[in-house]
């Protein structure tokens, strides 16, 4: 025995039949094409189109995952490369690191610059730290205020040994006045800036 909707579907193919029979060639034609038309739009709707949208859906990220898949290709034929140029940043990191005073050596810093000053024939006639102030990164900046007595070349001796030598220092300001007592040797104001490590 023939289910239910079998039975409601071959009726109404049989009730098509019909219809159509009692109808001349032109007219069944075109009810058979109207027929094959909605039944092409309910494909579309009911099948196509959801393909479709997912598929469209789909391309882009497909496309996505493509690129990381690729950036990882690449990141792994460059592994050996990218961990010799971790290393090389560390080792830099670290060396620069040295040029940043210890916290709480204001006092070994001040004598440090007296000792380059004597060296150079440069006479200190002032020598102080200012207020500090917070550079970030876990630095201090200490900024230095000097007054002295140089010959040109002997402050030019003494500013190439600061720059120089293993501790960092920035020439913030620096004012040349002609000494009346003596033409040879200059009335130097001189302002730096050191960094201490507060980490």
């Amino acid at each position: 025995m023939k289910s239910s909707p079998l039975i409601f579907l071959w009726g109404l193919i049989e009730k098509l039949n019909t219809f159509l029979e009692n109808r001349d060639q032109k007219q069944r034609n075109m009810i058979v094409g109207a027929l094959f038309a909605l039944v092409l739009a309910a494909d579309f709707l009911i099948l196509v189109q959801p393909v479709i949208h997912v598929f469209a859906k789909t391309v882009p990220e497909l496309a996505a995952e493509k690129e990381k898949l690729t950036a990882l290709r690449d990141d792994l034929k460059n592994k050996d490369n990218i961990e010799k140029q971790w290393t090389t940043a560390q080792a830099k990191l670290a060396e620069a690191e040295k040029q940043f005073i210890p916290q709480g050596e204001t006092s070994s810093l001040l004598e440090k610059l007296s000792k380059l000053a004597q060296s150079s024939q440069v006479k200190i006639i002032t020598l102080k730290p200012l207020e500090t102030s917070d550079a970030g990164s876990g630095l201090l900046k200490i900024p230095i205020h000097i007054s002295a007595v140089a010959a040109t070349h002997d402050l030019g001796h003494f500013l190439s040994l600061l720059e120089g030598g293993p501790s960092y220092f920035r020439v913030a300001d620096l004012k040349i006045v002609t000494n009346a007592s003596d033409e040879h040797r200059h009335t130097i104001d001189l302002s730096i800036e050191t960094y201490a490590k507060t980490k």
